[in-house]
């Protein structure tokens, strides 16, 4: 924990506990942990509604944490719809729920253990990941707003204060040696049903451990080569950073490279950096599918235009234009005033536009602009920039230097930030 916080200790911090067996060896040991440094430990539950006993399985994580001298509190779920990726969803929830009620908490610790770690590291290799897929599970993890976009729109996250940090201390401990450890010391958990649920990928590749073990591989050796992958992640990270400061820039929220410097360096170096910005342009926290993202380079580096992830890949000359697709955010929209960012990382603010509505300039705006233009764009980039609109009347466009003036940001501010793993 110390090696994660380093000697500044935060006067509080909050733990993310289920009722689980991980969760609550954790709950346990953070206590004990919390109680000799003097930090204010709080417990929050995400009783994600699924099965009938999650009320249950709450209320014995909140007696056990009150029988410690923790706080604690339950947060319900209540949106999912039945449909798409459920685990995903859930994470989702739960960052989104743990940052409306933290309020000036800044750190959040959660029981991955080294199991988990294993599991990822097959997932991601059956998947055919990179480096980066493989290295796993951060220990330290900065949420950002992309990869969460209700941490910005959060109703109930009007009073969260600075940006939110996930600790795991627990990723080199076994789930056998954690379970060993609580009954030991006579406490209680639960066992989730799903977690034996095989239409599960995750419960898929903890039921295969026993055959890797049968042939030497066991959890310990593909979690420390996660380790070592992360290792190399992060100086790979750091040499596509230096390359993006020589040969690339930002241009009102998209990202251009000096196509012919780009083709000299080296493939991985050029993949990262394509996919950070395809990511910083779309607010997407997943990079694109590697085999995807392989073609869709070899083709750029020829001047061959494509679309992906949310974004246009276009050539014009000696330079490589990432811009966001008009397609994908032709029914966005935001008020401005509201908080939050449209497309999950413009933030428009100005008296002069209040209450107007945030929407891609798109076909009719560009057409009441007319003549109006100063410096006008190429047609495909300018149809997906922020466009001002009261009813269907456009009052104003930034990057077109239409209508009264007001301020314009983005999240993250530097496509570079996707780089570097937080």
């Amino acid at each position: 924990m110390m090696s994660m916080l380093g000697v500044d200790l935060p006067q509080k911090m909050a733990l993310a506990v289920s009722g689980g067996g991980d969760s609550m060896a954790l709950l346990y040991l953070a206590a004990d942990w919390a109680r000799l440094w003097q930090v204010e430990l709080s417990v929050v539950t995400i009783d994600h509604q699924l099965r009938r006993e999650s009320g249950a399985e709450a209320a014995l994580v909140k007696e056990v944490s009150q029988d410690l001298g923790l706080t604690h509190t339950t947060l319900l779920w209540q949106g999912w719809n039945g449909q798409g990726n459920l685990p995903d969803a859930a994470r989702r929830a739960r960052l989104d729920l743990i940052n409306g009620w933290r309020r000036e908490i800044r750190y959040v610790l959660m029981g991955h253990t080294l199991d988990d770690q294993a599991e990822t590291f097959l997932m991601r290799l059956r998947r055919g990941s990179g480096v980066d897929g493989l290295s796993g599970i951060a220990p330290v993890h900065l949420v950002t707003v992309s990869e969460n976009d209700n941490l910005s729109a959060s109703s109930s996250g009007l009073h969260a204060s600075g940006s939110l940090h996930v600790l795991r201390p627990l990723l080199a401990v076994s789930r056998a040696n954690l379970r060993a450890h609580l009954t030991k010391i006579g406490a209680s958990w639960v066992d989730d049903p799903s977690n034996q649920d095989d239409h599960y990928e995750r419960v898929r590749m903890r039921q295969f451990m026993p055959d890797l073990e049968a042939v030497g591989l066991y959890q310990k050796g593909l979690a420390d080569t996660a380790k070592r992958l992360r290792r190399a992640r992060t100086a790979l990270s750091r040499r596509a950073v230096a390359v993006a400061e020589q040969i690339a820039h930002q241009d009102d929220g998209d990202v251009v490279f000096d196509l012919e410097a780009l083709g000299e360096i080296e493939e991985e170096t050029q993949l990262r950096l394509l996919a950070a910005a395809l990511c910083w342009v779309s607010s997407n926290a997943y990079r694109p599918r590697l085999t995807v993202l392989e073609n869709a380079l070899q083709a750029a580096l020829v001047s061959k235009n494509g679309a992906l992830h949310g974004g246009l890949i276009r050539v014009y000359g000696t330079q490589l234009r990432i811009t966001r697709e008009y397609q994908a955010v032709r029914d966005t929209r935001h008020i401005v005033g509201n908080r939050g960012f449209w497309d999950g990382r413009w933030q428009i603010t100005g008296p002069k536009i209040d209450g107007t509505e945030i929407r891609p300039l798109g076909p009719e705006g560009v057409q009441q602009i007319g003549t109006a233009w100063q410096n006008r764009p190429n047609y495909a980039i300018i149809l997906s920039k922020p466009g001002i609109f009261r009813d269907n009347q456009l009052i104003a466009c930034q990057s077109a230097g239409f209508g009264p003036a007001y301020e314009q940001q983005i999240q993250p501010s530097s496509f570079t930030s996707l780089l570097i793993e937080h």
